[in-house]
C-alpha cells in the first residue's frame, strides 16, 4: 500500500479489502458430494444452511458496528456527574389547623446522570402524614413510596441535564405537648427550601424561634431535621367584648400582561389578575373598544362566561376555603394591526373595578423594526416579576417591559413608536 495515501482512508481501504478476502475464502471452499439418496437432503438440514450478502451491505455492517464502538468508547469517555440527581428547590406553603397543618409544594429536580434511572428522596412520610392526590402527568419522571419515603424516578437520555416541576399536597397531623400542637416535615436535601405559614390569629400563635413574621403570613426556617412547626390554640377571652375584624378590602396584587404581535397584524393577549379578598366578592373588567374576550380561567381552570356589552361579570371565592388568594386570566384578542415603514402602536388594556396594586406588560413584538416607548399610563421598567400563564404561547420577537403601580379607575394603556431596521440592510455600491 502507498505511503502517501492519506491515513484517514486506510481504515476504509483495509476494512474493504477484509470483507473482500472473506467473499473470496468463502467462495474457495470445496463443495461436498451429496450423499446418497433424494438429491438435497441432508441428515442436519442447519449444516447445509448458507446465505449470500450484497457486498454494499457487507460493509453498511462493518460501519454500523464501527459507530457502535465509537459511541460506546465516547460514553465511557464522559465523566459522571458528582451526583446522579439534586432536588433544586422545595417550596412549601401551609395552613394552621386545629390538629394538623395542611402543607401545598411546588417542587423541582433536575436529573444529571446519562442513561440510567436515578431515585431521589422528596419526602419523609411520617406517622401522621396523609398524601393527597399525587400528580398524575410528570412528563419524564414518576412518584413511588418506599421505606417509608416518597421518591422520584427519572430517567434521561444523553445531552444536557433535564428538570421536572410539580406539586403535592398533603397532611401533616399533630401531636399534642401539653397545649403545644407540633408536626414535622423532613424533605429531601434541597439546594434552595422554604416554608410560609398562614396563620389565623385570632385562633392560634405560632412558637418557637425559628419563626419571623412577614407581612401577610409567618416565614418558619428549617432545622438539621427539616421544618419544626410548633403552634397553640388561643383560648376564647371573655373578659372583653370581642371586636370583630373588619373584611379584607378586595384587592388586585398584581396583573401581568403577555402580548405576542406577528408581522402579519395578529395579536394576542394573556391577561393575569393575582387577587386578595376575603368571603364572596363580585369582580367587573370592561373591556376597551376593539378587544375582544375568547377565554377567562378562574383559579387555572376555564370558566363558561358572558358579557353585558363590553363589561364581564364575575363572582368569586378564593382558591381555597379558608384562604384570601385567587387568580383569574383572560384571552384577549385586539383587532389586526397594521404595519408600515414607521408608525404608532397603541394598546390599551382592561379596567377592572378591584384597585391593582401593580401592572407588568411584557410585550413581544416583530425584530423587523426598532421601538421606543411615546406615551401612556405605563412607563418602561428594567424588571418585572416572571408570571406563568394557563394559556401557554410562544413569545418571539423583541420584548419590550412596562409597569405603572396603584391602578384603579381606569386601564392601562401604553404608546409605542417603531421604524424599520434598516441596520446591515443597505450596501454602499463600490
Amino acid at each position: 500500500m502507498s505511503e502517501s495515501m492519506p491515513k484517514s482512508r486506510r481504515p476504509q481501504i483495509v476494512t474493504i479489502l477484509s470483507a473482500l478476502l472473506l467473499l473470496a475464502a468463502a467462495s474457495a471452499l470445496p463443495v461436498a458430494a451429496e450423499p446418497a439418496g433424494s438429491p438435497g437432503e441432508s441428515d442436519n438440514p442447519e449444516a447445509d444452511a448458507r446465505a449470500s450478502m450484497p457486498l454494499d451491505d457487507v460493509l453498511e455492517l462493518y460501519r454500523e458496528r464501527d459507530t457502535a464502538v465509537a459511541k460506546a468508547r465516547e460514553l465511557e469517555r464522559t465523566p459522571r456527574p458528582p451526583v446522579d440527581a439534586v432536588l433544586d428547590r422545595a417550596e412549601l406553603r401551609g395552613r394552621l389547623l386545629d390538629d394538623a397543618l395542611e402543607i401545598t409544594a411546588k417542587l423541582r429536580l433536575t436529573v444529571l446522570a446519562e442513561g440510567r434511572w436515578v431515585k431521589l428522596p422528596l419526602l419523609r412520610l411520617g406517622p401522621g402524614t396523609q398524601l393527597g392526590e399525587l400528580p398524575g402527568n410528570v412528563r419524564g419522571a414518576a412518584l413511588t413510596l418506599e421505606d417509608g419515603e416518597l421518591i422520584a424516578v427519572a430517567k434521561k437520555a444523553a445531552g444536557d441535564p433535564v428538570s421536572f416541576s410539580f406539586e403535592l399536597s398533603w397532611l401533616e397531623r399533630a401531636t399534642l405537648d401539653g397545649e403545644i400542637r407540633r408536626a414535622r416535615i423532613t424533605t429531601g436535601p434541597a439546594t434552595l427550601r422554604s416554608l410560609r405559614v398562614d396563620v389565623e390569629e385570632s385562633l392560634f400563635r405560632l412558637e418557637g424561634g425559628n419563626v419571623q413574621r412577614e407581612s401577610e403570613d409567618f416565614r418558619v426556617f428549617p432545622g438539621d431535621r427539616g421544618f419544626d412547626v410548633r403552634w397553640r390554640r388561643l383560648r376564647p377571652k371573655t373578659a372583653k367584648r370581642v371586636v370583630e375584624r373588619p373584611p379584607v378590602e378586595p384587592v388586585v396584587t398584581q396583573a401581568h400582561l403577555s402580548t405576542v404581535a406577528t408581522l402579519e397584524g395578529e395579536v394576542h393577549h394573556r391577561l393575569r389578575y393575582d387577587l386578595r379578598f376575603e368571603g364572596t366578592r363580585d369582580l367587573t373588567v370592561e373591556l376597551p373598544p376593539g378587544l375582544r374576550l375568547e377565554r377567562v380561567y378562574v383559579h387555572e381552570r376555564s370558566v363558561p362566561f358572558e358579557l353585558d356589552g363590553a363589561t364581564l361579570r364575575l363572582q368569586l371565592e378564593p382558591a381555597r376555603a379558608g384562604d384570601r388568594l385567587g387568580r383569574v386570566e383572560l384571552s384577549l384578542r385586539p383587532n389586526r394591526a397594521a404595519y408600515h415603514l414607521s408608525g404608532e402602536l397603541l394598546f390599551s388594556l382592561p379596567k377592572a373595578s378591584w384597585p391593582i396594586n401593580h401592572f407588568y406588560a411584557r410585550l413581544h413584538l416583530p425584530s423587523v423594526f426598532d421601538y421606543r416607548w411615546s406615551g401612556g399610563s405605563m412607563a418602561p421598567t428594567d424588571a418585572a416579576p416572571a408570571a406563568d400563564f394557563t394559556e401557554a404561547l410562544p413569545a418571539p420577537g423583541d420584548e419590550l417591559v412596562f409597569h405603572q403601580p396603584l391602578v384603579h379607575g381606569s386601564g392601562p394603556t401604553v404608546r409605542i413608536s417603531y421604524d424599520i431596521d434598516l441596520e446591515g440592510q443597505i450596501f454602499a455600491g463600490p
